[in-house]
């Protein structure tokens, strides 16, 4: 698990940050980082290009569906901080076209 925090002082002031990933940019960059700690730098690669969705409180972020049979992954990340609230790797099966992925909250 990745943790930070992140603070930005201006003459001794603290300033808070309300929405750290506040980007598309920087959710695929944090995307690619989670997944490629996960599954390896050939596997994130693989999965080029991202399909990104802003999903209220988070990003949803999917690897490219493989030409043939197999899988791709699915990263929530919330936009607050940055913390990766569910990884997914959906299996495609012929018979199985479900897509149930929970949803961000408050």
């Amino acid at each position: 698990m990745i943790l930070f925090t992140i603070s930005h002082s201006v003459f001794g002031k603290e300033n808070s940050v309300e929405i750290l990933v506040n980007s598309r940019e920087m959710a695929l960059e944090l995307s690619y980082v989670y997944i490629k700690y996960i599954y390896g730098k050939e596997k994130a690669e693989f999965q080029k290009p991202y399909s990104i969705t802003d999903d209220n409180n988070c990003w949803k972020i999917e690897g490219k569906q493989p030409k043939t049979l197999g899988g791709n992954f699915t990263i929530l990340i919330a936009k607050k901080d940055g913390q990766a609230l569910d990884v997914i790797h959906k299996i495609i099966h012929c018979s199985d076209d479900s897509n149930i992925l929970p949803r961000c909250v408050s």
